[in-house]
């Protein structure tokens, strides 16, 4: 998928995300620079953008694991 759509897609799979369902976000460190707010690459900062909505969403539990370039994980409770 392009990662240009991660927020789009992000805000529209929270409304249909039941109770202990997962939403999962490949990629996210983006060689380091989509979580730093730095990055001038549009794919880059659609993640970050992503992350951080995650992150601030309080109906999910959120973590980012350092697993190959990382995945975010939010549990929704």
């Amino acid at each position: 998928m392009d990662k240009r759509l991660y927020p789009e897609v992000f805000g529209m799979a929270l409304p249909r995300l039941v109770s202990g369902g997962l939403f999962v976000a490949d990629n996210i460190f983006w060689n380091g620079d989509a979580l730093t707010g730095y990055t001038r690459d549009p794919l880059g900062r659609a993640i970050g953008e992503t992350v951080d909505a995650m992150l601030a969403e309080e109906s999910l539990f959120t973590t980012l694991i350092p697993l190959g370039d990382g995945l975010a994980v939010g549990y929704k409770q």
